[in-house]
């Protein structure tokens, strides 16, 4: 039989540290949807999953600015493509 657990916040953002992130400086949010936010960084346009985004990056909703921290495994996916 499989079971399934659910995770709380609290714990997934423990999850999370264990992963190697990505901080992207004076990245700002252009637009946002409920499955990813656009990101501008330097000189490109990102879309990037907010599934990704750390919970503790300053850039997370539309007209934020900062420090954007997503997941190393995404973005050298996103860049290999």
């Amino acid at each position: 039989m499989i079971q399934f657990r659910l995770y709380r916040d609290d714990e997934i953002e423990r999850m999370k540290d264990h992963e190697e992130l990505v901080y992207i400086p004076e990245a700002k949010a252009i637009h946002m949807t409920a499955r990813a936010v656009l990101c501008q960084m330097k000189t490109r346009t990102v879309w990037v999953p907010r599934s990704q985004i750390d919970g503790r990056s300053g850039v997370r909703n539309t007209g934020d600015s900062g420090v954007l921290i997503i997941t190393k495994w995404w973005w050298k996916k996103r860049n290999s493509e």
